[in-house]
């Protein structure tokens, strides 16, 4: 059986997606079955590329056919909408772009509507989880070569992006770092405390600096849309060695007191990653690798961060779900 897979949102990252489905179509049993997107005649221009009947809105397909799977490149505030109204008609598995909503309680709606079964076949992207040398960073924590992390210092910063439009740095790009310290640090943080800045965006913060607390150590996370140039790197320090991870050039370093370790991890797409472990997951009937409630964990964070700006304070981070 050929899995059917839709994607609604056909900008720049659906157009993506929808590349990356089309190529794993070769070597997957999946089809590019739908494009779904307001604006018609752009849809139909990604549809030319790869393929997929093309639809104005979400209930315009589902009138038609139901998918299989569906990824959900929306802006931001339309993720819950379109999440429930995929759940209600029955699509067992959903990829949705990161952050995975606009609040924790948008995110709590999908987790409701989901429920137990199939909220382990929504899947976040939180796409640096697939970079090859993330991989390869986890691997080497796993082995203990860095020995007890102490600290992580992540600077994710860049020039303005007016694509991105309903979201501040918080949650648009501190996510991606407040994700990647759970897992590097094997907790959840216990508090944060943020500053943010507007400098060019009247609405939302373009740039903010954030220090996480967790139960063993701190993350500082340093993000923004006001740096000329872009940047993407991690500097983790442990009790044995310490390690440089570039996002971007998809190189690691560690380095101890005698030798250095370089990375030999082959160069691979992480958008190709992402998605081919998501349609895995989809065809197989089974668990996705990075879940709807490490999306929902990664908003509270990020509210607590705010929240700390506004205030000036420390703020507590509990989480209701284990």
């Amino acid at each position: 059986m050929t899995l059917r897979v839709a994607v609604v949102g056909t900008g720049y990252m659906g157009r993506n997606h929808a590349r990356v489905v089309k190529s794993l179509s070769d070597s997957m049993p999946v089809t590019l079955s739908s494009l779904v997107d307001v604006d018609v005649e752009r849809a139909r221009r990604v549809a030319e590329m790869y393929g997929g009947r093309v639809y104005a809105s979400v209930d315009d397909m589902l009138g038609e056919e139901v998918p299989d799977a569906a990824i959900i490149a929306v802006p931001t505030r339309f993720h819950v909408e379109v999440a429930l109204k995929l759940l209600e008609r029955g699509v067992e598995y959903l990829l949705v772009e990161k952050p995975v909503a606009t609040s924790s309680m948008e995110a709590e709606r999908i987790l409701e509507a989901a429920g137990p079964r199939r909220a382990e076949r929504i899947m976040v992207g939180h796409i640096e989880r697939f970079n090859p040398v993330v991989k390869h960073l986890i691997r080497s924590l796993g082995k203990g070569i860095l020995g007890r992390v102490i600290s992580s210092n992540a600077r994710r910063v860049g020039p303005y992006t007016p694509r991105i439009r309903d979201t501040g740095v918080v949650l648009d790009l501190a996510t991606h770092e407040i994700d990647l310290a759970r897992l590097i640090f094997e907790a959840e943080p216990i508090e944060v405390y943020a500053r943010t800045y507007r400098v060019v965006n009247e609405h939302y913060e373009d740039a903010a600096h954030l220090i996480l607390k967790f139960p063993e150590g701190s993350a500082a996370i340093e993000v923004n849309r006001v740096t000329p140039y872009k940047e993407r790197r991690l500097l983790l320090t442990g009790t044995k060695a310490v390690a440089h991870l570039n996002y971007i050039e998809q190189s690691l370093r560690i380095y101890n007191a005698e030798w250095e370790m370089v990375s030999a991890a082959p160069r691979e797409e992480p958008l190709m990653r992402e998605d081919a472990a998501f349609l895995e997951a989809a065809v197989n009937g089974g668990r996705v690798p990075v879940t709807l409630l490490d999306g929902l964990k990664a908003v509270i964070v990020a509210e607590k961060a705010l929240e700390s700006a506004a205030t000036g304070r420390v703020v507590e981070i509990s989480f209701q779900h284990p």
